[in-house]
């Protein structure tokens, strides 16, 4: 394998790791997990070098997210996407995701340029669990960067974080991300009928599937393996 990393969200999260990083930003093994969630944010979105860093996902990145997508791209979004594939909308768009409470968002790049974004959707300190969401430019799609960054965020979750749960809701009518949510090992618990209204009106199915504390190192080394 090529040393270098192949997307930058790994350079950022390498760049996270490093002990006196954690030092400045008050990070240490005996925190809790209410407690560092206060600063995940810090970690992750290195707001003290501004709101640009490139790892963190900005209305800057829309040009790049319009000119890759398509119709596929939104169709299965819980908060429905943009209403044009154009970038004011996925400026806008961006910019609502951003504001959301608890959530944090990264773009996903390949040689700078954005191919998507993963985010932790939605969190719940006291009862030890995290969502991921996940959305892939078709160009990003059966390639390595879906399980590159499902072992960033899941790692950090699980190692970092301390989780005991990190789950995905997947659209019902999305064969292939629930194929995907097999294959990276998580276990598929059921489905949440009519459970998410888009902005369009539609009230879809969303599987939800998981994955445990005790079930993370076989989920890991099943995405190392997918990298080597």
């Amino acid at each position: 394998r090529n040393p270098e990393p192949r997307t930058l969200i790994i350079r950022a999260t390498l760049w996270c790791a490093d002990p006196e990083i954690h030092r400045q930003v008050g990070l240490n093994d005996a925190m809790s997990l209410t407690e560092l969630h206060r600063v995940l944010s810090i970690c992750f979105g290195f707001h003290g070098h501004g709101a640009g860093a490139p790892w963190s996902l900005t209305q800057a990145h829309a040009a790049d997210i319009q000119a890759g997508a398509t119709a596929d791209t939104v169709q299965f979004l819980s908060r429905g996407g943009p209403k044009e594939n154009t970038v004011p909308e996925w400026a806008e768009y961006i910019g609502h995701l951003n504001a959301l409470p608890g959530r944090v968002n990264w773009a996903v790049l390949q040689n700078g340029v954005a191919v998507g974004r993963i985010s932790y959707s939605e969190t719940k300190p006291s009862d030890l669990w995290l969502e991921i969401g996940t959305m892939l430019l078709p160009a990003a799609q059966g390639t390595h960067v879906n399980p590159e960054a499902k072992l960033l965020l899941m790692t950090r979750a699980f190692e970092v974080l301390g989780a005991n749960r990190v789950h995905f809701k997947v659209d019902a009518r999305n064969e292939r991300s629930r194929r995907a949510m097999l294959k990276l090992g998580a276990v598929e618990e059921g489905t949440l009928r009519k459970f998410q209204v888009n902005s369009s009106g539609f009230a879809r199915d969303s599987v939800m599937f998981s994955v445990l504390k005790d079930e993370w190192p076989q989920v890991k080394a099943g995405l190392q393996a997918r990298l080597t």
